[in-house]
């Protein structure tokens, strides 16, 4: 299976780490390593909701190393909104990267702490881009500084998930957002192919009303365990599946991701996953 197909396969799930934990652990179904779930004690709208805090532990032991990758997946700054969005995709993309050129290999603690660190943030970013495509053009400290982006989560509830609270306590997002807003470098070579076939599945899941037993795959990518993306794409404006193209800077990315969605018209949910699983086989190509 090649790198842009696995994006519609979503193999997070199914993947371990090098600790045993499952890389997308949600709650009471994770499989491996033991989990310990407690009421979260911070003083905000998580207070006393369910959170892991074995998945806290394992990000503390690689938290420099966390930081380091997403700034270098934001690319260089000052990052703008959808720099940042990207940043935060490819940070979860990473683990996908890691299945594909090394399979059956446990993902490394770091890959799987980015990840759990990214996820969230993916939906966020994703609906700021969503709802004011002008936003995502800004630079991400238009949104203010770390305490300012905190209370933009916590107010918005994004930090209280479907099954749990994020475990990440105020200090840390700070440093996150710093990261991202500071950006580094440089970007991994596959990031825009990953960022690409992000975008296709976007489009295609604003064409297809899910659930839908014609579209199997695509339904897969919802849920609890599906990427964190999925859902600001039901609360998007109008719900067009050209608005995917907001994520990206205008360039060659945005321009393939519209142009497939503008393909997608009129076609029903089984057709659009047939032609997005054709489209991801034929590869991103920049040119």
């Amino acid at each position: 299976m090649s790198f842009t197909t696995s994006f519609l396969a979503h193999p997070a799930p199914l993947l371990l780490d090098e600790d045993g934990r499952a890389v997308a652990e949600v709650g009471a179904e994770v499989v491996g390593a033991p989990t310990e779930l407690v009421a979260c004690p911070y003083p905000d709208h998580r207070s006393g909701l369910p959170m892991n805090r074995s998945a806290l532990r394992q990000m503390a032991t690689v938290w420099p190393a966390v930081l380091e990758r997403i700034a270098a997946y934001a690319g260089p700054g000052p990052v703008t909104v959808r720099g940042a969005f990207g940043g935060a995709l490819t940070g979860t993309s990473a683990v996908i990267h890691h299945a594909v050129v090394s399979p059956g290999e446990p993902v490394p603690r770091a890959v799987a702490a980015t990840y759990k660190t990214c996820l969230g943030l993916t939906q966020v970013l994703a609906a700021l881009c969503l709802l004011d495509p002008d936003l995502g053009e800004s630079p991400l400290r238009a949104l203010g500084d770390a305490d300012a982006f905190f209370s933009l989560l916590d107010d918005g509830r994004w930090l209280v998930g479907q099954v749990e609270v994020c475990a990440g306590p105020r200090a840390l997002i700070g440093e996150v957002f710093e990261a991202l807003a500071t950006g580094g470098g440089p970007q991994p070579p596959w990031a825009d192919e990953a960022r690409w076939a992000s975008g296709l599945l976007g489009a295609a899941l604003l064409a297809a009303p899910l659930p839908d037993p014609t579209a199997p795959r695509l339904a897969r990518l919802l849920g609890p365990k599906g990427p964190s993306w999925t859902r600001a794409l039901f609360a998007a404006p109008g719900r067009r599946p050209g608005a995917v193209g907001w994520w990206f800077e205008p360039g060659a990315l945005r321009t393939s991701v519209e142009g497939f969605a503008t393909s997608l018209q009129g076609l029903s949910p089984g057709e659009v996953e047939r032609a997005t699983e054709r489209r991801l086989e034929e590869g991103w190509t920049p040119n």
